[in-house]
C-alpha cells in the first residue's frame, strides 16, 4: 500500500510539475522536483526521465528560438561605395590602453565628397601614408572604413 501512495504523490507531483510547465516555464524549479520524485521513487535521482527529456527539449526550442530571432536582427554591412573625392585632412589618434606601455595608433582621413559632404574615414597605416592633404582621385568605402584610394 506505502508502494501505491509513492506513485500517486509522484504522479500528482509529475501533474503540477506539467502545470508549472505550461503556465509560467520555470524550467529550473521542474528540474529540481524532478530530482525530488526520483529520489521519493527510487532513492536516487535518474538519469533521465520523461520531465528531463521534456525540459531538454523545451530549452532546444527556446535557444533555437533566440538564433532565429538574432538572425531576423542581423543587418549585413552596407555596400562598398566609390566616389570622386579629395583628401582635405588627416589625423592619428594615440589610444592608451590599460597595463600598455605604448600607444595603439589609429589614422584617419578627411574626404570632401561631390555633393559637398566631408567623410571622415578609418584607414590602416600604409594607406595614410600615401596619401597627401589635396590628393585627388577615386574613393573606395564601407560604412566608415577606407577600402582604398586611387588618384586621378
Amino acid at each position: 500500500m506505502e508502494e501505491f501512495l509513492k506513485r500517486i504523490l509522484a504522479w500528482a507531483l509529475m501533474l503540477v510539475l506539467m502545470q508549472l510547465l505550461l503556465r509560467y516555464v520555470i524550467l529550473e524549479a521542474i528540474a529540481l522536483l524532478t530530482h525530488v520524485l526520483n529520489l521519493v521513487l527510487w532513492g536516487k535521482p535518474g538519469p533521465l526521465d520523461g520531465a528531463s527529456v521534456v525540459l531538454i527539449l523545451i530549452r532546444r526550442h527556446r535557444n533555437r528560438k533566440a538564433c532565429l530571432e538574432a538572425r531576423s536582427r542581423y543587418t549585413p554591412p552596407p555596400e562598398p561605395k566609390k566616389v570622386v573625392a579629395v583628401v582635405t585632412e588627416k589625423k592619428i589618434k594615440a589610444k592608451h590602453y590599460h597595463g600598455e606601455k605604448r600607444p595603439c595608433l589609429q589614422y584617419h582621413a578627411a574626404f570632401r565628397l561631390p555633393d559637398g559632404r566631408e567623410l571622415w574615414l578609418s584607414l590602416g597605416e600604409e594607406a595614410y601614408s600615401r596619401l597627401s592633404q589635396g590628393d585627388r582621385g577615386t574613393l573606395t568605402f564601407q560604412g566608415t572604413r577606407c577600402l582604398g584610394f586611387d588618384r586621378a
